[in-house]
């Protein structure tokens, strides 16, 4: 679990720097294509996190592509960096897909959103 860093002192929620975590890992090639995750129940026990919270994450990247889980065989890594080549960076990538996650939950248009990029942008932020 050494390659997992959680702090609960953050504002950040577990479930989202979990979700961060891993995302950063499969994309970098810690976990290369086909390799086997770790279990939720795994993550759950070894990072002292809820076992719901590690579900929702792994659903998530499930929904996003990056992993599959095989009923009986267990959750793998499917993100193959060939097939990735529109975007060279995955940790921003992570941070835009957080971002929309974020916007749609609080009820932000696309527009609100877009705008809401272009004025940081163009603040310099």
């Amino acid at each position: 679990m050494q390659d997992f860093k959680l702090d609960d002192t953050s504002s950040m929620p577990l479930w989202a720097q979990l979700k961060k975590r891993l995302t950063y890992l499969i994309t970098t090639g810690a976990y290369a294509y086909g390799e086997k995750l770790p279990t939720v129940r795994e993550l759950s026990s070894g990072l002292g996190v809820a076992y719901n919270t590690v579900s929702k994450v792994y659903r998530d990247l499930e929904r996003d592509g990056l992993i599959r889980t095989k009923q009986g065989s267990g959750t793998f890594s499917t993100y193959r960096k060939d097939e990735r080549a529109d975007y060279p960076d995955a940790a921003v990538e992570a941070l835009a897909t957080e971002l929309v996650e974020k916007a749609r939950e609080v009820g932000m248009t696309e527009d609100e959103t877009m705008r809401l990029v272009r004025n940081l942008w163009g603040r310099g932020v």
